[in-house]
């Protein structure tokens, strides 16, 4: 979230980052779906004290994933709805379709898309845990 922060301190300043594209860098993705959890729950953990100092941060894509935690929640309670189960149907479809889309390879896709309810669920819940630390006054910790 330092990343977060400073881009929002240097956009309030009138400041732009610019990005060369002829910069090489490496990215090692986490190699266990534990690590990546762990690391997607911290990101949402720390957002509601990002957003605190920067209010004007505030997108749909840091709540979304709230959502999602609540809705799994409700569907535990609910799940004699059939209805209930559309919104959970749909994410599914559109997360198998983006991952065909972006990956081109049917078991590239079944492997992403086993990625992105990891990444939903953990930065949803570290953002509910934020935002709950933040309310009782107390800073986010792991």
């Amino acid at each position: 979230n330092q990343d977060d922060e400073f881009h929002y301190r240097a956009k309030s300043m009138g400041k732009t980052i610019y990005l060369n594209p002829e910069i090489k860098s490496m990215y090692y993705p986490r190699s266990t779906v534990h690590s990546l959890f762990k690391q997607y729950y911290q990101y949402g953990l720390f957002k509601p004290l990002v957003l605190r100092k920067v209010k004007s941060g505030l997108r749909w894509r840091h709540l979304v994933p709230s959502g999602f935690v609540a809705y799994f929640a409700m569907l535990i309670l609910l799940h004699n709805n059939f209805l209930f189960y559309v919104p959970g149907i749909f994410y599914i479809f559109l997360a198998l379709l983006y991952s065909i889309r972006k990956s081109g390879h049917f078991i590239v896709a079944l492997n992403m898309i086993m990625v992105f309810p990891v990444l939903h669920f953990a930065y949803g819940l570290g953002f509910i845990k934020g935002q709950i630390t933040l309310w009782t006054g107390k800073k986010p910790s792991l």
